[in-house]
């Protein structure tokens, strides 16, 4: 995979709200997924070159967030007494983000917040949690104590996201590289494959002109 592939999801859980949640995928930084949860109905759009979202790597990766979605609606809402914020109702802010480097290494790592900033950071390879301020460290504690949550946020940034990003780019590089083939070959068109082309056409135009004399030509006789 040449160059640096990035994949990011930002999601917003607001557990009283209607749509209750947003969630959006780039992909090296272009919208290629939009999904919002008020009902059953969820909504995509896509960009050139994407996967059609009815194939199983787009049920898959829809069903995976859809089910991390409500899990942390659900730690939301067993912490939501105790969260001070500014913002009516209750919501929260965050991103999944993996990372594949030219050189083969990866990154995945989560971030949330309340109120537009960032209150919590996990990395996914170490497990590594950072606070950033207070509300942080209560969602730490909530989701940090909870084993199968941790897994969970760490099996999805680390490990389905290489299969994800599979599926997303390499549709998208194909498109690129038929581009670039049909480009390359009007390039390398040599002139001897244009000469025939040019003399074909040159002989049609004259029969064309011979013909046309000839009809003249009778007309005027058939006048006489």
């Amino acid at each position: 995979m040449p160059g640096a592939s990035s994949l990011d999801y930002k999601f917003t859980i607001t557990p009283n709200g209607q749509p209750w949640y947003k969630l959006q995928g780039l992909v090296n930084g272009n919208i290629f997924f939009n999904c919002t949860r008020c009902s059953e109905k969820v909504g995509f759009i896509s960009i050139q070159g994407m996967m059609d979202n009815a194939t199983p790597a787009w049920d898959q990766q829809r069903d995976t967030l859809k089910y991390v979605m409500e899990e942390l609606k659900m730690k939301l809402l067993d912490i939501k007494a105790k969260i001070i914020t500014t913002c009516e109702p209750l919501s929260l802010q965050g991103s999944m983000m993996c990372k594949q480097e030219s050189s083969g290494h990866s990154s995945a790592s989560w971030e949330f917040g309340f109120d537009g900033q960032i209150a919590l950071y996990l990395e996914s390879q170490s497990r590594r949690w950072t606070v950033f301020h207070g509300e942080g460290r209560l969602l730490k504690e909530t989701l940090a104590s909870d084993r199968a949550m941790t897994d969970l946020l760490v099996r999805t940034s680390a490990g389905d996201y290489g299969e994800w990003l599979k599926h997303v780019l390499c549709p998208q590089d194909g498109v690129l590289s038929t581009a670039a083939a049909v480009s390359k070959a009007t390039r390398k068109t040599p002139i001897t494959a244009i000469i025939p082309v040019i003399l074909a056409c040159s002989v049609t135009v004259g029969i064309l002109c011979v013909s046309l004399q000839s009809q003249v030509l009778r007309a005027e006789l058939s006048g006489q």
